[in-house]
This record gives structure tokens, sequence and C-alpha cells, in this order.
């Protein structure tokens, strides 16, 4: 908490220097203050969110068949907004705002000649076994949420290599934070035997992460005309925080909560289980790439850009309750989740 607020502290100590910076500095012709907007097209990527895995071909014994089932991913709309100020030597101070939700859905049933095993929630422990691990066939339904967002405030020095050849670095401070969260239920039995609802839990797991840190970044750009350009640039950020994780299972079917008359077997009073793990000291980076192409306009005073971005975050968005105790469902570690896309962008100069 005490870094949070010193993170948030530093950012904002960083913009008012800025602002401070922009107050004093006599006008030039070339200098100026510029606003820019992103609208991108982003999808999220190594979420790796196995919600089940199946194994076919059990009865009656044939060539078995294990299939992880996963929550997949679209493209959603993100969008991005700054503005800075820039002196006609070459410098200047931007801040910025990314912002990215999204939502997701994955139902189904398991196989009828085998087994679906849980892969979200730790399982009940009652009466010397596990409950709420696997169904017969099985049945799920997961809605996954992901959210994240990133403030930023640089300074920066362009300059010219060339006549048409550009770079451009600079140095800030960076807050992110990312949030996922899954919630849904999972059966024993399918759709189709027509107990759906029996023996059922109610799953959840929920992964946040929030860090601040120092930004470094590099930009080239390549001028073919007057009015047409290229530009690609790489930034790296490194970051402390904390990431917190918790998952839960809770029976909610009227067969695992109490015995009941109509259930087709053993009635259960199936206690809930839940995880929750909190790591503060952690560290994490963000790299950022991304290309364009830039049209300039009414004497560069306005631009229009397309181009491609690719960010990856290691750390923050870390899952810190897979394969809990009696979970059965090995899975491989997740520590980082990429956010890439296609983008249009434009930036306005007064």
């Amino acid at each position: 908490m005490i870094q949070r607020r010193f993170g948030r502290v530093a950012l904002a100590a960083t913009i008012l220097a800025a602002s401070a910076g922009v107050a004093s500095a006599q006008y030039y012709e070339e200098e100026g203050f510029f606003l820019f907007l992103d609208a991108a097209f982003t999808t999220p990527r190594n979420t790796d969110e196995v919600v089940a895995v199946t194994q076919s071909g059990v009865s009656p014994v044939t060539d078995q068949r294990i299939e992880r089932i996963q929550i997949g991913w679209g493209s959603e709309e993100s969008g991005k907004i700054g503005f800075g100020y820039v002196w006609p030597g070459g410098n200047k101070v931007t801040a910025s705002y990314w912002q990215f939700d999204n939502d997701s859905r994955v139902v189904g049933d398991g196989p009828q000649d085998g087994f679906m095993n849980f892969a979200i929630g730790p399982g009940i422990y009652y009466n010397s076994s596990y409950y709420g691990s696997y169904g017969y066939p099985g049945h799920f339904d997961f809605v996954s949420d992901i959210e994240a967002e990133s403030i930023e405030a640089s300074f920066g020095r362009s300059q010219e290599m060339g006549l048409d050849f550009s770079l451009e670095w600079s140095l800030g401070l960076r807050y992110a934070r990312f949030e996922e969260n899954l919630s849904g239920f999972y059966d024993f039995l399918d759709a189709g035997s027509g107990y759906l609802g029996y023996y059922t839990y109610a799953a959840t797991m929920t992964n946040e992460g929030e860090m601040t840190g120092f930004k470094a970044a590099a930009r080239a750009t390549y001028h073919f005309s007057d009015i047409f350009s290229v530009n690609g640039g790489f930034a790296l950020s490194f970051m402390d925080g904390d990431v917190t994780s918790g998952s839960s299972l809770v029976p909610v079917g009227a067969c695992n909560t109490g015995p009941v008359p109509p259930c087709p077997g053993v009635g259960l009073d199936l206690p809930s289980a839940s995880i929750l793990l909190e790591d503060g000291d952690r560290s994490g980076t963000i790299s950022d790439f991304d290309i364009n192409a830039v049209w300039h306009l009414a004497d560069d005073r306005y631009r229009i850009s397309v181009g491609y971005e690719h960010s990856k975050w290691d750390g923050m968005p870390a899952d810190l309750t897979r394969s809990t105790v009696g979970n059965f469902v090995p899975l491989r570690a997740r520590d980082n989740v990429v956010f890439s896309g296609f983008k249009i962008g434009v930036v306005f100069r007064f």
C-alpha cells in the first residue's frame, strides 16, 4: 500500500514538474501543445485460462485422449489518450492513459465416454475424500473478464540523424494495473442427463496485480516525403508492486448441500473451500513494441497513423493459486499476458 501511494505521488510530481517547464518556456513557432488518441483492436494472449481437462475413451476403454478446455479471446476495442508539449530543440513532455476491458464465455459438457476434471477452485476435503474435482461426464459454464490500465508521464528528446531519419528517446514513470476475474459453475452430470443442477459447484478465480516503476523508450522515424513517414518504437518498464490471487469452490446444488429425496445418488452436506494468496514484494516488466505508417497533414499540424502494437506484461498477471491442494489438474505456471493488435491514431498540434 505504501509503495502504491509513493508511486502515484511520484507520478503526479513528474506531471507537475513537466507543467512547470511548459509554463516557463518561451514561445517559438515550432513549439506547442499536442494531443493524441489511439484506438486499437486488442486481443489478450497467453492467458492460459484452463477451466477443465477432459479425458475421453475411458468407458468403454478405447484410445484415450486428453483435451484442455480454456477460454478463447477475440479482439476488443482499447484506447489511449495523451497530451504533451514540445520545444523547438526537440525536448518534450508527455502524459498518457491506456485502458482495456473485455470478457469471454465458454460453456459445454464433458465427454460421454469419459471424465471432466475441474481446473478452478481448491477441492473440497470431506470424509477422507475430495469433492468438486471432476464430473462424469460433467458440465461447465464460465465467464472471464480482463481489465488493464496504464498511466505514464515522461520526458523525451528527438534528434535529427539525417535529412530523412530521426531518433527519439524518453524516460519516465509508469503505473499499471491488471485484473482478471473468472466466475461460473461446474456440474457432476451433463446438460442431457436431466439432473443438471443437482451436483453443482460455483467456482471463482481472481488475479489482481498493481505496480509502479520506471520506463525507458526509443523510437526511430524515417520520412519518405513531407507527408508520409514510418516509425517504430520499443519501450521497457521495470516495476515493483503486489499481486493478489484468490479462488473458491462452493457447493450450490440440491444434492451436494444436503440429502434430499430426488437425488439420483447419496445426498451430501459439503462445506465450501477457498484460498487467498498475497505477495507484496513482486517485481515485473512491461515490454512494448509498435510500428506505424504516418500521414502528415496541414504542415504537420495533424497526423493520421495505422499500425500494430505488442505489449507483454510479465509478473503482474501472475496466477498464484494454480494446482492448489485438492485440484488434480496440473497446470503450467501463468506469469505473463500479452496485449496485441492493430491500431489507428490521430495527433493534433496546436
